[in-house]
This record gives structure tokens, C-alpha cells and sequence, in this order.
């Protein structure tokens, strides 16, 4: 979807540790919302958000979210 701020596109991604949906912004990330798959006979997996800058430098190899908020615990 075009926006005044640039493209806004989702993507689906499941990584074997959580599953979840990427939101971004020009083909960067901006936010994650997953849920950690269940372990040690857990019944329900963690749900987060995560939020990220919309730049970066280019020496940061792996962007780290700026914010984590958990939405279940």
C-alpha cells in the first residue's frame, strides 16, 4: 500500500523459533508481532511486538528492535 511515508508491505515468516508477521516500510522493517512456538510442555506460545528504526547505519550487520512490548504475559 503507497503512503505519503513511503510502502507499506507485510510478509509472513516462521523461523522454527516463532512465527509471525513483519510489517515494513519501504522494504525495511518497522514492526513484528510473533509468537513463540510452545516449549517444555508448554500450552501457549509468547506473543510480542516488536518495533524497529526506520534507518540505519550502514556497519550494523542485524537490526535489534528498539522496543518489545509482550501482549499475553
Amino acid at each position: 500500500m503507497k503512503t505519503s511515508a513511503g510502502v507499506i508491505t507485510t510478509k509472513f515468516y516462521d523461523d522454527g523459533i516463532a512465527k509471525g508477521i513483519q510489517i515494513l516500510l519501504d522494504d525495511i522493517i518497522v514492526a513484528i508481532l510473533d509468537v513463540y512456538e510452545p516449549m517444555d510442555g508448554e500450552s501457549e506460545g509468547e506473543a510480542r511486538v516488536l518495533v524497529y528504526k526506520k534507518e540505519y547505519s550502514k556497519d550494523i550487520e542485524e537490526e535489534e528492535p528498539i522496543e518489545c512490548t509482550t501482549v499475553n504475559r
